[in-house]
């Protein structure tokens, strides 16, 4: 699939992997978008008319931090999740009782650290399982932890 960039030149996307498609969408430019049955505020006319809905954005990105209360060892102890179009997971962070921090985004992803195989749902319903503490942080926070995480293939050929 070839998608067309402003420029009129294309960019080949990987073969669709769950969210790999996404992801990859995830990275063109998001718009406005007024919701079905309204107009846009931009050709209503008149502001304040009924039929006006506010713009939202066509590809908001959320970024959770959720807590997992637990003593199963290797198991992480939280987890940084970077929400994208369509509710689909686009990267994530695992982080370890011993400090270490793993990465997985759709091109990247081995053993255990993988993305979610659903869209995500709301945050109030992962907050209200009592084995996890979850709360939306900003891009600057998940961003932070990304960098410092290492990708799960280079951490194993490290310990050899």
């Amino acid at each position: 699939m070839i998608v067309r960039r402003r420029s009129g030149r294309g960019r080949r996307l990987g073969k669709w992997r769950g969210a790999g498609l996404l992801a990859e969408l995830f990275r063109l430019p998001c718009r406005a978008v007024a919701p079905k049955g309204f107009r846009s505020a931009r050709r209503a006319g008149t502001p304040g008319s009924s039929n006006v809905a506010p713009h939202r954005r066509e590809c908001e990105v959320e970024y959770w931090r959720v807590e997992w209360h637990h003593d199963f060892d290797g198991e992480p102890v939280v987890l940084y999740s970077e929400i994208g179009p369509g509710r689909w997971e686009t990267r994530r962070v695992q982080g370890y009782r011993a400090g270490r921090l793993l990465r997985a985004d759709a091109e990247h992803e081995a053993g255990d650290v993988f993305l979610a195989e659903v869209p995500f749902g709301d945050i109030g319903d992962v907050a209200a399982q009592e084995e996890f503490s979850a709360r939306v942080i900003d891009r600057r926070e998940f961003e932070d932890v990304w960098r410092r995480a290492g990708w799960p293939h280079t951490i194993a050929s490290r310990a050899r």
